[in-house]
């Protein structure tokens, strides 16, 4: 589970990057909460597979837990306060509706690979 969590922020996340250095000039333009949060996000969702690797290769069980917690509950908080603000920004249906989904798919993983860690 701790996996697909990471998968699935690398994912969002590093489309996210891609959105904000499509155009030139454009990254100078964002928001840099945006291009920090998505750096962020990123490195976290890399710390993740890094843990696994380690968990894997080293048999050692103490930076999985740490890394999937940091990232789980940086996703929970970022995505609550960020779907209230899109859902009552002026943005269109499509756009709310999209990161609506995004929200509580990241929310749900997040809380289905803390619950792994449990077992």
């Amino acid at each position: 589970m701790a996996l697909l969590l990471a998968a699935w922020t690398l994912f969002v996340w590093v489309g996210r990057l891609r959105n904000l250095m499509a155009e030139p000039g454009s990254v100078l333009e964002a928001s840099r909460w945006s291009l920090a949060g998505s750096i962020a996000f990123t490195v976290l969702g890399l710390a993740v597979v890094a843990a696994a690797l380690i968990r894997w290769f080293i048999r050692s069980d103490r930076s999985l837990p740490l890394a999937v917690w940091a990232l789980a509950v940086f996703s929970t908080g970022v995505w609550l306060v960020r779907a209230v603000d899109i859902a009552r920004g002026d943005h269109s249906f499509g756009f709310i509706a999209v990161h609506l989904v995004l929200a509580v798919v990241s929310i749900g993983l997040s809380g289905a690979a803390v619950a792994a860690l449990r077992r």
